[in-house]
């Protein structure tokens, strides 16, 4: 039925995959992993380069008045952690 991107921090960097993506069928949800051989289990900084983080560069007001930013990167050598979620959106009707 279709297929989907997970984000780069949601790779397994241990094992050096590069990419993933998550099939849907009929009757279930399939992930496919694509990982690069390699020997070293040091990091590997050739394929992890930094990456767009969860982080807003901007707000939704700043987009709409005109502004551009680059994204806000995080280096995935550390090991990717997503920061503890503050005030739960609550929205109003």
């Amino acid at each position: 039925l279709g297929m989907g991107m997970r984000p780069k921090t949601a790779c397994d960097i241990a094992s050096c995959e590069v990419a993933s993506f998550l099939k849907v069928s009929n009757t279930m949800i399939e992930p496919i992993h694509f990982t690069v051989p390699r020997k070293s289990e040091m990091f590997q900084d050739d394929i992890f380069p930094d990456t767009a983080g969860p982080e807003p560069a901007m707000t939704s007001a700043q987009w709409f008045g005109g502004a551009n930013a680059d994204p806000k990167l995080v280096n995935l050598e550390t090991g990717f952690v997503p920061k503890p979620k503050g005030a739960e959106f609550k929205p109003t009707v």
